[in-house]
């Protein structure tokens, strides 16, 4: 719009982009920086070995001096798929209080049989 202003007229351009005046003027007015902002996050978030969330992390931003919100650290952080790894919750995956009967052991450990076909056994 800025190599077009001098032709025609702003009014005219922010229509035909279909843009509002005053959101073309704030634009303009924007820091243009956000590529630091993205890099603070991307390394804090790799500090924290990818476990901590929007809201901490812009609380570290923001100790560090940078002007940030845990929204916008969440919109960017999601922009760029950086997802928080949880911790597993601990689950027991054996049983030690069995109510079911054991299965009687017939061979008591002899394997070695005088008829073949009398004794089957596996791993």
């Amino acid at each position: 719009m800025q190599t077009h202003q001098h032709h025609y007229s702003m009014p005219a351009l922010c229509a035909a982009l279909r843009v509002s005046r005053s959101g073309y003027h704030a634009w303009c007015a924007r820091d243009k920086l956000p590529c630091v902002l993205n890099a603070a996050i991307e390394c804090q978030f790799k500090q924290d070995k990818a476990r901590a969330g929007a809201p901490s992390i812009a609380s570290a931003l923001q100790s560090r001096g940078f002007v940030c919100s845990a929204r916008t650290v969440g919109r960017r952080m999601q922009h760029f798929g950086l997802r928080v790894r949880y911790a597993k919750k601990y689950r027991r995956t054996t049983d030690s209080n069995y109510t079911n009967a054991v299965a009687p052991n017939h061979l008591d450990r002899e394997f070695i049989v005088s008829v073949p076909n009398r004794v089957w056994v596996g791993e």
